[in-house]
């Protein structure tokens, strides 16, 4: 049996702490990237109360897109460590 990377793991933090991300647009732009809407809810609740919260992302998504979009929604990004299974 040989491991293969299914899914990356993102740390989300809000990139401005003085202002409000817009956690439903960014819901929007996870789910287009094939996170399930449960995995992001839970994942931007984390990030508003923390700071900071990881997320799984399939790695056929593409990253540079999301990070752009998220940028705009006030939401920062960055590769944590991919996922074998």
């Amino acid at each position: 049996m040989t491991n293969s990377i299914t899914h990356s793991t993102l740390t989300l933090t809000i990139l401005n702490p003085d202002v409000a991300p817009n956690t439903p647009g960014a819901a929007r732009s996870l789910g287009g990237s094939g996170v399930p809407i449960s995995a992001s809810h839970r994942a931007l609740s984390e990030m508003l109360e923390h700071g900071s919260a990881e997320i799984e992302v399939p790695v056929w998504a593409d990253i540079e897109v999301l990070r752009a979009q998220l940028l705009c929604l006030g939401i920062n990004i960055a590769a944590a460590r991919p996922i074998e299974s």
